[in-house]
C-alpha cells in the first residue's frame, strides 16, 4: 500500500512516463528507478 502511494506521488509530481523497478534472481529488489536523459539512474526503496 505504501509503495502505491509513493508511485502515485512520483507520477503526479514528476510527470514521469517511464518508471522502472529492479529485481534479481534471489529476490532482492529496488522499488523504483528513475532515469532521466543524460543523468545517472536514481534508485528509491520504500520502507
Amino acid at each position: 500500500m505504501w509503495e502505491h502511494f509513493v508511485l502515485n506521488e512520483l507520477q503526479s509530481k514528476l510527470q514521469l512516463r517511464t518508471l522502472f523497478y529492479w529485481r534479481d534472481k534471489r529476490g532482492h529488489e529496488v522499488d523504483f528507478i528513475l532515469k532521466a536523459r543524460s543523468q545517472e539512474p536514481t534508485a528509491i526503496e520504500c520502507k
